[in-house]
């Protein structure tokens, strides 16, 4: 219900609260979470993107996150490469890190961010 909500606000952090759940409370909910992928305010779009990813597995995500990664929005392009790091399978965002990474005119808080991505998987590949 708080996903619905009109402040966009209360969306937002029952997304965030969401992210802490395990997928079988989860999944009962899947089909209003995939509804809030479409959500208007970016940061709700975004995080439940990051959910389905995370929990489910769900590949539909990938291009959205991939997308807000390159947002003029460096808070947005920040927010969806946090969530980035933090998933098991990393693998369908490395070419959008690496196209990011090759832009001379990149934010620096997103840069950086991208270097954290591609060090992590570095490390993981080392493991």
């Amino acid at each position: 219900e708080y996903l619905k909500h009109h402040d966009k606000l209360v969306r937002y952090w029952a997304s965030v609260g969401l992210m802490s759940q395990n997928p079988s409370q989860l999944q009962s909910y899947e089909s209003e979470l995939k509804e809030a992928v479409q959500d208007a305010y970016a940061p709700v779009a975004i995080t439940v993107s990051a959910i389905l990813y995370k929990k489910f597995g769900n590949k539909d995500v990938v291009e959205v996150l991939n997308s807000f990664s390159k947002s003029d929005n460096w808070t947005l392009a920040l927010m969806s490469i946090y969530h980035m790091l933090y998933f098991e399978d990393r693998t369908p965002f490395e070419s959008t890190i690496q196209e990011l990474l090759q832009d001379k005119d990149i934010n620096w808080h997103v840069k950086s961010a991208c270097q954290d991505f591609e060090r992590s998987q570095k490390l993981k590949e080392g493991i």
